[in-house]
This record gives structure tokens, sequence and C-alpha cells, in this order.
């Protein structure tokens, strides 16, 4: 048989042939390890450029539009996402024109949640574990107020 052409019969171009009598001879696992390094290098730089967009994104959009610096600052809290949806939802009903002014003044947060309170149809019961829930972001945002 001859050595371009495999057990199937089929022709190999030059190239597949070239290969194919590289791997015949033995290959070398160094080259092998050369292809691994080199995909893995790809793979960290892409992860490391995705990350650094990412942080990126969460940082530049705020210039300009208040509702972005709320969305990045409400990202930055210590608050459980609940509790963040149920301010970021607090501040869409109130149509807050700045929402972030809620997370800069006790007074102004407190007012605006009575507002708010006031203008909500929730049951007795959902009222009250909001109200809950909203004095425990109080309490968070404003620990000594």
């Amino acid at each position: 048989m001859n050595e371009s052409t495999p057990h199937d019969g089929a022709v190999l171009t030059p190239v597949q042939q070239a290969v194919a009598d590289h791997f015949r001879e033995g290959g070398s696992i160094t080259a092998v390890l050369a292809v691994f390094v080199i995909l893995a290098v790809v793979v960290l730089a892409v992860a490391v450029i995705y990350h650094y967009q990412q942080q990126k994104n969460i940082q530049s959009p705020t210039v300009g539009d208040p509702h972005k610096l709320f969305d990045g600052l409400m990202h930055d809290l210590a608050l459980p996402p609940s509790q963040r949806e149920l301010l970021a939802h607090v501040a869409k009903d109130l149509h807050l024109e700045h929402p972030a002014v809620l997370l800069m003044s006790c007074r102004y947060y407190d007012a605006s949640m009575t507002r708010w309170v006031r203008s909500t149809r929730y049951s007795s019961d959902a009222l009250t574990a909001t109200q809950r829930s909203l004095m425990d972001i109080r309490t968070c945002l404003y620990p000594h107020g």
C-alpha cells in the first residue's frame, strides 16, 4: 500500500500527509504541549479581557444617567437581591428623576418610603412584610440614623 493513501484508500493532501508522517514517526510531545499552552494562554487572555470589559461596563455607564448611577450603586450595596429589587421597584413607582437620592439621606428615604407605602395597594400582610423589609434596608443604609 502506498504511504500517501490511508487504510480506507483516500488520497491525502500534502498537509494531511505531513501530519500523518509526523505522528507515524512518533511525533513530539513538546509540540502537543506547546499547542495546549498556546490555547490556554488564548483562553486566559479572552477571560481577562471579558472580565475587564464587565468591570468597565459596571463603572462607566453611570455618567450622565441618574438611573444607571442608581443601578450601579445598587449593584455595590451589601443588600440581598430581594431588597435591591424592592428598592428599585420603589424608585420606579415613585418616578424619581434621581433615584440615587434614596441612598443619600435617611430623611429623604423615610419620606419617600412613607409616600410609597401610602400609594401601594398591597394586602395588610404583604404590606407589613414589605415595610419590615424597607426598615431592614434603612438600617443597613443608615445604621446611625
